[in-house]
Formats: structure tokens, sequence, C-alpha cells
């Protein structure tokens, strides 16, 4: 049986190239996000270049919206094996002597909590079959705190903090798991569009400036992250 894996967040930078890294692989690709037309025009590419693709409408960071996704997924393809899920829906930043709980809160519900949904969903499918990946890709202001880019930094930051404890409990079990930390600007990305859009212009403090990279090059390093058992975690640029 073909194996499949879900994105989870599904875009034109980093998680693209993942799907397609898995698509090329001979997996399935089960895409999910909230916009339908950006996930088609995602599809129709993967289509193009062989890929077995469908699409799945969800909000990621209600749980209820996440086991109806994966019960859709499973409908459609029998199983799960691999997951990735790095979701950029919220993409300001506060400063971190204007945070609070209420601005928190629904990036807690996105980059966390909808984590936690999506893994604890399809972790009983991995470990009946005794093997699967879980993926996963932060911002740098999940590693280090940036002024004035706060808010999405300390929601990531607990995602991370997970599956580094998560990676130590699982590895045993013939379940991978990776990330990749970015302290860049990913090509191709929405971000990255819109900065284009914009004349160049980053939205960016004056004093911040970040090299961009190939989400090639990011799917590679996750990969190699996912290999091996004695880390958990790619960052880019090599810390």
């Amino acid at each position: 049986m073909t194996k499949v894996i879900a994105i989870f967040g599904a875009g034109t930078g980093l998680a693209a190239s993942v799907a397609r890294q898995y698509g090329r692989n001979g997996y399935a690709v089960a895409l999910v996000a909230r916009n339908a037309d950006k996930l088609r025009s995602l599809a129709d590419s993967f289509s193009s270049d062989g890929i077995e693709t469908d699409t799945f409408i969800a909000d990621v960071s209600e749980s209820g919206a996440v086991e109806d996704a994966i019960s859709a997924i499973r409908g459609k393809f029998g199983r799960i094996d691999a997951i990735y899920y790095a979701p950029n829906g919220l993409d300001s930043f506060t400063p971190a002597n204007q945070l609070t709980p209420k601005i928190l809160q629904p990036l807690i519900d996105l980059y966390f909590y909808g984590l936690l949904n999506v893994v604890s969903a399809v972790l009983p499918e991995f470990r009946a079959r005794g093997e699967g990946v879980i993926l996963s890709a932060f911002g740098g202001s999940a590693q280090s705190g940036f002024a004035f880019m706060s808010g999405i930094g300390p929601a990531m930051s607990a995602a991370r903090n997970y599956l580094q404890s998560l990676q130590r409990e699982l590895v045993s079990e013939n379940i991978g798991v990776g990330f990749v930390t970015i302290t860049a600007i990913v090509q191709n990305s929405a971000y990255h569009q819109g900065m284009l859009a914009a004349g160049g212009k980053t939205g960016l403090p004056d004093d911040m400036a970040f090299p961009v990279v190939d989400p090639d090059h990011l799917a590679a390093l996750l990969d190699d992250a996912l290999r091996d058992p004695s880390r958990v975690e790619a960052s880019y640029p090599a810390t």
C-alpha cells in the first residue's frame, strides 16, 4: 500500500518542498490548510509532477477540524505514515512589552495546540505499525528572542520543546521526529512573495537583515536531522 504524508499548513515554501521530496519517494501527499484555492493550485502542481495528491480544508488551530481532516485523509488513502506541521496563518509579531494573554492565546492554539492535536491523533497508528515520521519547522524567534518580534516565538518555543522531548521518547520505537529552525526568509513562501510585491520591504525593524534561503535546502536539512537519532533539530543558518 502507498505510504502517505499529511502536510498541515500546506503552502508554497518549505511545506511544498517537503511534499515534493516525499512525493518523489513514492508517498501520496495530503494537503491540509484553510484556503481552498491555494490548496488546489498547489495540488495541481504536484499532480503535474506525477505525485498522487488530494486536498483537505481545515483550520488546524481547532481540534475538531483536525480530527475531521485526519479522518478524511484516512478515508481517502487508508493510512497516514508521516506528518509535517508548520502552519503560517498568523505571521504578525508583537513587541514583548505589549504581549498579553489575549494576544498570545490564538498563537498557542495554532502553533502548539494544533501540533499537539495532530500528533495525538496519528501517534497510536504509528505505534501500532512500528514506524512513523513527525516533522515541523519553526522561525528563529522560537530559539532566540528578538527585540519587537515576540508573540509567535513563545508559542513556537512550546512546540519546539515538546518535539525535543517527544523525539527522545519515541526514538526506540522507530518513530522519527525532526524539525528545522529557520532564522531566514524562505524563498517562495507567502511572506517572501509579499516582500517581493512590496518592493523588497520586509516589514521588519531596519536593523534586522535576514538571508533568503532555498526551501529545498531546508528540506534536505530536515531530512538530515530526521535520519540522525542523536539529534532532533537542524538550524539555518547553522549554529
